[in-house]
């Protein structure tokens, strides 16, 4: 092959284009710190690249919304082992209460720091993280309770955050659930959200007095009105209000008593309360008598005997009850549609003594506490303690079940950061430059092009002549 000049000059500048051309590259590269400054230099890793840096944006994504679900729930922890602390000091003040150390006067005191414990807890509803609060459900912008009724006046919605792909976790806690309740139609009384002492409704409710503790209730005997036949024989009851009672009282009952007529009977002893309940969901009535001691809390040491010639089982017989147990009367803390009240429609469901939202709601719990102390009732002191327990065992449970959910976002948050962390590596992989190896590999190219141009120097100085010679 015939090599020319013209040949030279081509591979010379090939040559120095392409070393000029890789220094080029190099000083750019350093500069950056980038091995891929444009799709071009590497098609491949660019397009892993970019996959690798969207799923980097959808993690620091949710390591937003994490930030922001670890805000809530801390926030309602805090409120909540706050109200902890506000049941754990109320229960400390009915204890005292019903002591027979503590007179009337000393109860209405303690009635006046359970006030304020009332209004704590009503803050603590009111709990913010930025400018929304997390007891108002969905309505977060509004405060939870009505500063004057403390009834919940937001919506029990859940809100929910995606903290991943596959995982979101509830951040709020509704009010309903803690602190009050909503009244179930607006033509409900206010009142009946924190009632006075043994309110009753205006009249509405039928039994304002009745035993929070405890009481005796009859088995089923068919009766759908107060009017239908109790005792077709008659009889006498001997009613007791506790087995050492030294005046038992003893009341004839004619044949044919209705119903009313032997709750009548009970209630003209003074030794108990007597009352004609619906136990029924709200079908077919099942009416029953309901008997209490006329103090709070000792139903369980009433007794009655029976003389009848009704059939076992009916009649006066079911008002058969000795304090071991024996006879017919049932006992029971929980008494349906008495003292505990499910059924919104039921007259007595806001009433003062029922233990189904007394037992359920901070506020309600702590004004019947109060209530009871300002009112001097021991029975009802006493049985504070046991709402009050309740409701900490409830909190507590809600209290759990936040936690559980901050280990969840604490837990993915470290799941997110080490894969952002394995993705940012993989980027820098494909994408960042080996500074040391550009630095040695560019003073290579440096090298080279410095011979390139002593030997081109001194080559293209050389003339047809001195090739001739």
């Amino acid at each position: 092959m015939r090599v020319t000049m013209k040949m030279f000059y081509q591979r010379f500048l090939s040559s120095l284009n392409r070393n000029m051309g890789g220094v080029l590259k190099d000083h750019e590269q350093i500069a950056s710190g980038k091995r891929i400054n444009r799709p071009s230099d590497d098609p491949v890793a660019e397009s892993r690249v970019l996959s690798y840096s969207r799923d980097v944006s959808r993690i620091e994504e949710y390591k937003r919304s994490i930030d922001t679900a670890t805000s809530y729930l801390t926030a309602i922890d805090s409120a909540l082992q706050e109200a902890t602390d506000i049941v754990v000091r109320a229960r400390e003040l009915a204890m005292q209460g019903a002591s027979d150390t503590v007179d009337a006067e000393g109860r209405k005191i303690l009635a006046a720091e359970v006030e304020k414990l009332i209004e704590g807890a009503a803050d603590l509803a009111g709990t913010k993280v930025g400018d929304r609060y997390v007891f108002s459900g969905f309505s977060s912008r509004s405060a939870p309770l009505d500063p004057e009724t403390g009834e919940v006046v937001t919506d029990g919605g859940v809100v929910r955050i995606r903290i991943s792909e596959r995982i979101d976790v509830e951040v709020n806690v509704p009010a309903g659930e803690i602190f009050s309740l909503s009244r179930n139609f607006p033509s409900d009384p206010p009142e009946g959200v924190l009632p006075s002492y043994n309110w009753d409704g205006g009249g509405t409710i039928p039994i304002p007095d009745a035993d929070p503790v405890s009481a005796l209730y009859t088995d089923p005997g068919g009766f759908t009105a107060d009017t239908d036949t109790f005792s077709p024989s008659g009889g006498t009851l001997t009613v007791r209000s506790s087995p050492d009672d030294p005046a038992p009282a003893v009341v004839a009952i004619p044949a044919g008593a209705t119903l009313a007529d032997v709750r009548d009977a009970l209630n003209s002893t003074g030794k108990v309360r007597a009352h004609i309940v619906d136990f029924s969901d709200g079908g077919t009535p099942d009416l029953r008598l309901v008997v209490s001691s006329t103090t709070v809390g000792n139903s369980g040491r009433i007794e009655i005997d029976v003389s009848s010639s009704d059939p076992a089982g009916t009649g006066l017989q079911l008002l058969t009850r000795q304090s071991t147990g024996s006879g017919n009367l049932n006992l029971a803390e929980q008494v349906k549609n008495y003292n505990y009240v499910t059924d919104p429609a039921n007259p007595g469901y806001y009433g003062f003594n029922n233990g189904a939202l007394n037992g359920e709601n901070l506020l309600r719990a702590l004004s019947f506490l109060k209530e009871s102390l300002q009112s001097d009732d021991r029975g009802r002191i006493s049985k504070a303690i046991d709402y009050l327990s309740r409701v900490q065992e409830k909190i507590a449970r809600v209290q759990a079940k936040v936690g559980a959910n901050l280990s969840i976002v604490e837990r993915e948050k470290e799941v997110l950061e080490g894969r952002e962390f394995d993705l940012k590596t993989f980027i820098s992989q494909d994408r960042d430059a080996d500074i040391a190896s550009v630095v040695a590999e560019m003073q290579q190219r440096q090298t080279a092009l410095e011979g390139l141009r002593t030997v081109s120097s001194r080559l293209f100085t050389l003339s047809l002549f001195d090739f001739l010679r």
